[in-house]
């Protein structure tokens, strides 16, 4: 629609999108990000305002290689059901152990558990142990997916570990003879305003009166309103923007993905690394997606390509020169201290970033993979010999 009214398009996203606080869908949350922004860092880490001198239209193709930009808008649905539970041990020499439910996939699910823990007690991050998943002790978590594992795990993780420090402050107001409010948590200690303290285990050995005993928390997320349904999702809106730049050739239908940005609209960061390489790995996945993943079937519905042989995915030749993952932090997410979850979102983008940059390249298409014989044959639709 931009190419065809002759408007920029970044520009009409600017003057279409949802703006925070608007309905996404009827009864259900209201958008909880500020989109315009997203798409804007995006935009710019792919060079939006640099000379557009690649850009034609389709029907002035030329067997040459041809660039082109695109940017790319969308929303998750993110969280699944908001049910999740921990729970958060500290022993009598102040170490503390994290059983959640929530499985350790490589995205840093059990770092960033610690991470939580550890950030609620004020504990030393050496001194927090998070446990593998095993449901034998484990507490009950609905699922590892749906960008949730941060958001509601780690929500159940926060509880729990207040538990615990509330139990501390408890004892170290008893012992210190303060008034609660006026106990602060720092460095894996418990501290009054006039300099006293007590470490964790020295309140652990006091609350029990010898070497030993635990202190207990137990955290829990789940549907708010009592009804146990959850009609009125989701937990949160993933975002899902992301920019591409590419290079078409239009004598072998070969795309080359340049460049890529990614936004991380998470909230609050609880570990920036974590969420750059989720990322980063999700622009990967999205390239595949997008150029080269596909299954093919025989008549009969055997799968032909079942080995990797077959099946082509990227490879480290295929990454693009530069990827830029940008972190916005707004605190608007429910998660702990305001975090949101991320990586579904990037994955969601890509694809459609990559479309639109080869659309710009004068080669709209709208069958996924873009193998190199589809963009070639569209490009003989778009320019027939004579």
């Amino acid at each position: 629609m931009a190419r065809r009214l002759g408007v920029d398009r970044l520009e009409i996203r600017r003057r279409n999108l949802l703006r925070p606080g608007e309905e996404v869908r009827p009864s259900g949350k209201p958008l909880d990000a500020d989109l315009i922004g997203d798409v804007e860092k995006a935009a710019e880490a792919i060079g939006w305002g640099e000379p557009a001198s690649h850009a034609a239209p389709a029907s002035h193709i030329r067997h040459t290689k041809r660039r082109g930009r695109g940017v790319s808008v969308g929303l998750l649905a993110a969280g699944a059901h908001p049910v999740s539970m921990a729970t958060v041990r500290m022993g009598p020499d102040g170490s503390v152990t994290v059983l959640v439910g929530t499985t350790e996939l490589g995205q840093g699910a059990r770092t960033v558990m610690a991470q939580i823990a550890a950030g609620v007690l004020k504990a030393p991050m050496n001194k927090v142990v998070v446990r593998g998943t095993d449901t034998r002790y484990t507490p009950y978590d609905r699922s590892t997916g749906a960008s949730r594992s941060t958001t509601v795990a780690g929500l159940a993780v926060q509880r729990a570990a207040q538990n615990v420090l509330d139990a501390l402050q408890e004892t170290a107001a008893a012992r210190l003879e303060a008034p609660p409010q006026l106990l602060t948590p720092a460095d894996g200690a418990i501290a009054d305003q006039g300099g006293r303290s007590m470490t964790h285990a020295e309140l652990v050995r006091g609350r029990f009166g010898f070497d030993g005993g635990e202190l207990i928390g137990h955290g829990r997320v789940q549907p708010e309103g009592g009804s146990g349904s959850y009609a009125e999702g989701p937990v949160f809106w993933e975002v899902c923007v992301a920019g591409a730049e590419v290079e078409v050739d239009t004598e072998t239908g070969v795309v080359t993905v340049l460049r890529t940005s990614t936004v991380a609209d998470v909230g609050q960061a609880i570990n920036p690394q974590l969420v750059a390489r989720q990322d980063e790995g999700a622009t990967l996945q999205g390239i595949g997606n997008a150029l080269f993943e596909e299954m093919h079937f025989a008549p009969d519905g055997m799968l032909l390509n079942d080995t990797l042989l077959g099946y082509r995915i990227p490879a480290f030749g295929d990454l693009p020169a530069a990827m830029t993952c940008s972190i916005v932090e707004n605190g608007d997410g429910p998660g702990p201290f305001g975090a949101k979850g991320c990586g579904e979102g990037a994955l969601a983008a890509v694809p459609a970033a990559i479309v639109n940059a080869l659309a710009d390249a004068g080669v709209p298409m709208t069958t996924l993979p873009l193998t190199p014989e589809r963009v070639w044959r569209r490009i003989q639709e778009l320019n027939p010999r004579r």
